[in-house]
């Protein structure tokens, strides 16, 4: 049985666990950047790595949204999700929907990805929002960690 088995919840851990085995040495987290990266691109989901990439993902989001805001209205929030360390809003254009939002950041604090979660409220889910949230941030902190965000810090968020 390895370490994270015991665990709850066993989907997350285990891809945490892969992300873990990732060898990387100072300076040296391409490997597991891009392992994050690809993770959220085979699942539809939106991650950048580099000023360039962001860029373009930016483009992207922009050509795919039937309203979209300003570009620059976009990049700032871009920034500021990794600037307050998550977003939470109500989806543009699925009711029902919460999105929470939270960087994976490396060890010189840019946001390499970012974990999403598109938050739907059902009769009979027991998990708050706020719940919700706490063990996203959670996951999303332990990512970063892997990946050497907050080295020399006395807490991580």
């Amino acid at each position: 049985m390895t370490t994270l088995e015991s665990l709850q919840p066993h989907d997350v851990l285990r891809f945490f666990e892969i992300l873990s085995n990732i060898p990387r040495g100072s300076e040296n987290e391409k490997q597991a950047a891009d392992w994050v990266v690809n993770f959220a691109e085979e699942r539809g989901l939106t991650a950048f790595q580099d000023d360039e990439r962001r860029a373009g993902m930016i483009e992207q989001m922009l050509r795919n949204d039937p309203r979209p805001p300003p570009r620059a209205r976009l990049a700032a929030r871009v920034a500021l999700i990794r600037k307050q360390g998550f977003e939470e809003h109500v989806s543009d254009t699925l009711p029902g929907i919460t999105v929470l939002c939270f960087p994976i950041v490396d060890r010189g604090g840019h946001a390499v990805a970012t974990l999403t979660q598109p938050y739907l409220h059902q009769r009979d889910v027991t998990v708050s929002v706020a719940k919700a949230r706490l063990a996203h941030q959670r996951i999303a902190a332990a990512i970063s960690l892997e990946l050497g965000a907050f080295a020399g810090e006395t807490e991580s968020p």
